[in-house]
Formats: C-alpha cells, sequence, structure tokens
C-alpha cells in the first residue's frame, strides 16, 4: 500500500478541500461506481483506445486508485459478479480476494422481487470495510423491487439493490451505518427513480431505529442529477408534488384536479426524517461538475457530463473534507470518453472525510 502511494498519479490530479490534516477517529470513505465490463461498450461511451474497456486493464489502475486513497469504507456500485463465484467475469469475487487483507466485503447482486439473485452475468453493490477499523455487526441487502410491491404501479422489473452495514468503529466506539445503493438508469421514467429512492429512506429510517440511532452515510450512484426529485427527496426530505419529474397517470379522458391525483406516478408518501447533508456540498456550496461523463459522438451529439454520484450522511456526522472532483479538460486530456489510462470507469470517485459530531 505505502509503494502504490508512492508512485501514484492521484496525488498530482486530486487535492483535499480544504487541505487539513485528517484528525484522530475521522472516517474516510469512498463512493465509487467502477463500471461493469459487460456494460462497457466502447462504440457507445466514445472512448479513445476501446481496450481500455476490458476489466483486465481497468482493474490494475482501479486497484491502484483505491490502495493510494486508501479510504476506511469503500462503496461500490455496478461491481459484476456471477452466479458461481468462480468465473474469470466474477470482478466482485476477485476484488473481494485481492483487498482481503485490508478489507471486509459485503456484496449483493441485482435481484428480483422475491430477493433471489437474477441468473448470469450481474452487477451489484458492495461495502468494503477496513478489517483493523471496523467490526461488523449487522447487515442488511435491500432489494427495491420487493419493497416496492404495492399497488397502483408495477415496480417489480426494476431489479436495483442497496446494501446496508452496522459497524463498530473500533478507534472510538461509535456505531456507524454504511449504504452503497444504485438507482435505475432512466431518462422517461423518473418515477421509478423516486420510488426507489423512496424505499431507500424508508428502508434506511427503520433500520437506524432498530440499530440504535447510529450516524449513518449513503452512497452511491443515484442516476440522477441535482435539482432532480431524486436529490430533491434526498437532500430536504420532501419533494414538491409539481416537480417535473413526477406525473399522474389519470388519463386525459378524465384528468385529475390539481392537487387530487387519484393514480399518482409514486403510490407512495413521499419524504424522510434522516435530515440528509451532501458532502461536497457542505465543502463546496455545491455537487461537483461531473462525476460522469460521456464523450459525443463524430456528430456531435449524445455526449453527457453531470454529477450522479453522492456521499450523504446524517447531522451526527461532520464534512471534514472532500477530494476536489478533476477537471473535466484532465479527464478528457486522452481525447474521447472514459475511461482511459489514468481514469478506469466512465465515473470519477468521490471521497470524503467525516468525523462524528
Amino acid at each position: 500500500e505505502r509503494c502504490v502511494r508512492r508512485r501514484s498519479p492521484f496525488a498530482s490530479i486530486r487535492t483535499w478541500l480544504p487541505a487539513a490534516p485528517a484528525a484522530p477517529g475521522d472516517v474516510v470513505i469512498m463512493t465509487y461506481n467502477v463500471l461493469a465490463e459487460h456494460l462497457a461498450n466502447p462504440a457507445f461511451l466514445n472512448v479513445a483506445d476501446p481496450s481500455l474497456c476490458a476489466w483486465t486493464q481497468r482493474s490494475f489502475l482501479l486497484s491502484k486508485e483505491l490502495l493510494f486513497h486508501s479510504p476506511d469504507i469503500l462503496c461500490l456500485q455496478e461491481l459484476q459478479s456471477t452466479p458461481n463465484g468462480t468465473s474469470r467475469d466474477d470482478h466482485a469475487n476477485q476484488l473481494i480476494t485481492s483487498l482481503s487483507k485490508l478489507y471486509t466485503a459485503h456484496y449483493c447482486a441485482k435481484s428480483d422481487k422475491r430477493g433471489m439473485r437474477l441468473s448470469g452475468l450481474q452487477i451489484g453493490n458492495a461495502i468494503f470495510f477496513k478489517s483493523s477499523r471496523f467490526r461488523l455487526l449487522r447487515s442488511r441487502n435491500v432489494v427495491y423491487a420487493k419493497e416496492l410491491q404495492c399497488g397502483g404501479y408495477n415496480f417489480t422489473r426494476s431489479p436495483q439493490v442497496a446494501v446496508v452495514v452496522l459497524l463498530e468503529d473500533l478507534q472510538t466506539g461509535a456505531r456507524l451505518i454504511a449504504a452503497s445503493t444504485h438507482f435505475l438508469m432512466t431518462l422517461d421514467q423518473r418515477e421509478k427513480q423516486v420510488a426507489q429512492a423512496q424505499a431507500c429512506v424508508q428502508v434506511l429510517e427503520s433500520l437506524r431505529a432498530e440499530w440504535g440511532g447510529a450516524a449513518l452515510v449513503l452512497c452511491g450512484d443515484f442516476n440522477s442529477l441535482p435539482g432532480s426529485a431524486v436529490y430533491e427527496l434526498m437532500s430536504q426530505g420532501w419533494v414538491n408534488p409539481h416537480h417535473p419529474d413526477l406525473h399522474c397517470l389519470c388519463p386525459p379522458s378524465a384528468p385529475c384536479a390539481a392537487g387530487q391525483c387519484r393514480t399518482p406516478s409514486v403510490p407512495l408518501p413521499l419524504g424522510h426524517s434522516l435530515n440528509l447533508r451532501s458532502a461536497y456540498q457542505e465543502v463546496l456550496g455545491q455537487e461537483p461538475v461531473l462525476t460522469n461523463i460521456k464523450a459525443p459522438g463524430q456528430d456531435g451529439t449524445g455526449g453527457f457530463r453531470g454529477c450522479l454520484d453522492y456521499i450523504m450522511h446524517t447531522p451526527d456526522l461532520q464534512t471534514k473534507g472532500v477530494l476536489q472532483v478533476p477537471h473535466e479538460d484532465r479527464v478528457t486530456s486522452q481525447g474521447g470518453g472514459l475511461p482511459n489510462s489514468l481514469f478506469p470507469s466512465d465515473h470519477v470517485s468521490l471521497v470524503a472525510r467525516l468525523g462524528y459530531n
């Protein structure tokens, strides 16, 4: 680990804001969508070097980045796995094995409404925590399709999941809940994302009450920009009922009266009392300009840059610092989109240093 830190290029790419050193008891937490190999289509991503989409090319750089930042807790999304856990395509098992001297891991692949893992090659979420720093007390896999079996709308076809762990901090004796999630990617059914977000916070509220009110940090790829209904729900605890991401399902022949929709697109009361705060928003005054980037095609269309990834926490934690997100010019300096030889995913990682209040 020390060797990796000396030789790594990451020290010159990203710096801490503010630059104050870590204090005893601080917890460094990283969240990272690592781009599953079977979703890394070079033509779709418009990368300069298609060979860099292969996991064999990216995994070494990914491990170097993880070991350089050396987070106490690591939340990963889009980590690929197979049912038997032995195939060369099972990157979750490979990473868990390679980091096992430093980290204990908990992983969950996409699952159906019964809570059963989907067959074949799948992606999932993981939480790694330093074995020397934390002890696992409890864990829970959250299957949104199972949580959202409710009337009024069929959410059960969306197999996204979350991983939640309750940890005991061996340095401070404090208890900490960490969650890693990845919401559905959709451009035309935002209400499904909102429903998953509501299911997420409902389960976290319940677990937090069950687990003694421990401090909580939620990390993940929300597939939602700042200003979206998902972001509004997470960061404010409620959603404006007239938000454009929400729409009713009443037919044009029988429109609903304002504020009295008979068939809302999300058949759930929306809101929570976790009082979540965004780590990057706390330090920078805004979310990062980008955490995900896709270069436009040759015709100049199809590009994307924006913030989809977040680290949020309850008020009993405070953000001491965040790792600066590299400027877009640096990210795209090799031409094309991500991944490239410096950044092993189409997302960039977020890293925050948190302290207990």
